[in-house]
């Protein structure tokens, strides 16, 4: 048997077929709400091996009703969660933050063979862009969307000016006040398209705006 640890509460699945498909679910649905107030009460994965008894495999079988009969995915409005203590004497496999940064996005979906939504590809972008500053030729990468890359093409044909004729052709213009640039163009734009923000208390941190100001409260939790 596996459980999943989160924020919220303890998820169990045993080592049947529909117990691996059904963690494989609930991951999935995590990657695509990852960035959306729902993936930000989660706060980390952890993953852990079971020794399994009777008792394991009765909850993990009530957990199967969180997901659909049908294909298997993740029912949220069904969801009921372990008290964390249930995991006590198990071992832990593998524990990871899931922090609003592309690096930690990347790990977790990497690590579970998971699919990115178009969506998360763009903001994963900007992540990039804001942390690491600007990744030349971005604006000519059609896989984005135009309205997207529309306000990088200034410092992409920047960039191109200094590589072909040099800097002091066109001023003071450097490397680093064009990644600035590019930062700023990058954070507008996870503002006002996905509701992600610089953290109040450390601006160079990520936060969902809506989460900023709220703490994660588990009211679907279920007693061994």
């Amino acid at each position: 048997m596996q459980a999943l640890g989160t924020r919220r509460g303890v998820l169990l699945f045993d080592g049947s077929g529909f117990g691996q498909l059904y963690m494989k679910e609930y991951l999935q649905y995590v990657a695509d709400h990852y960035f959306k107030p729902y993936g930000q009460t989660l706060g980390y994965m952890e993953r852990y091996g079971l020794r399994s008894d009777d008792t394991l495999r009765q909850l993990a079988c009530r957990q199967h009703r969180m997901f659909s009969v049908l294909d298997g995915s993740f029912v949220r409005r069904k969801e009921a969660y372990l008290d964390p203590g249930i995991l006590h004497g198990h071992r832990l496999l593998e524990s990871q933050p899931l922090g609003v940064d592309s690096r930690s996005f990347r790990t977790f979906v990497g690590q579970y063979d998971l699919h990115l939504s178009q969506s998360n590809r763009n903001i994963v972008q900007l992540l990039e862009i804001r942390e690491e500053g600007y990744l030349a030729g971005f604006a000519d990468q059609r896989e984005y969307p135009a309205s997207l890359r529309s306000g990088f093409s200034e410092i992409d044909s920047a960039l191109h000016r200094q590589i072909v004729h040099g800097v002091s052709q066109y001023g003071n213009i450097n490397r680093s006040q064009l990644d600035a640039q590019a930062r700023r163009e990058a954070e507008r734009l996870l503002r006002d398209r996905y509701d992600i923000v610089p953290d109040s208390g450390d601006s160079r941190r990520m936060v969902r705006r809506q989460f900023a100001a709220q703490k994660p409260i588990n009211k679907h939790r279920i007693k061994r």
